[in-house]
């Protein structure tokens, strides 16, 4: 007999969609008042580069950006951000942004200014 698949799963929040949007944003916001970023697209993810340095990027519909260990893991220890593990395991100067459209505009800018 079939089991019976009406069975509602629980709302959850699209994390992947809101992730991507906010990559959506802050590539808008880099290319309306930063003309040496650039967007392109590397091992298969959408990244922010300047002077071939990526700071930002969407991984698995996520906003992930590059700052200093230090302030990854105190932004961490706030929760603001989540760590994050590319295919070597967790990468001590990246994090997933968890935050609203204001503060991931904010660590975008913050880790462009770690890259240059």
């Amino acid at each position: 007999m079939a089991k019976n698949s009406s069975k509602k799963k629980p709302q959850q929040r699209d994390t992947q969609w809101e992730g991507s949007r906010l990559f959506e944003v802050v590539a808008e916001a880099m290319h309306a008042t930063e003309s040496h970023v650039e967007r392109v697209k590397l091992f298969g993810f959408d990244c922010l580069r300047i002077k071939g340095k990526v700071f930002a990027k969407a991984s698995k519909g996520r906003l992930v950006v590059k700052l200093p260990a230090t302030r990854v893991a105190s932004l961490m220890m706030a929760g603001c951000v989540e760590p994050y593990a590319g295919a070597r395991g967790n990468m001590k100067e990246w994090a997933v942004v968890t935050t609203d459209d204001l503060a991931a505009l904010g660590l975008s800018q913050e880790a462009l200014s770690f890259v240059r």
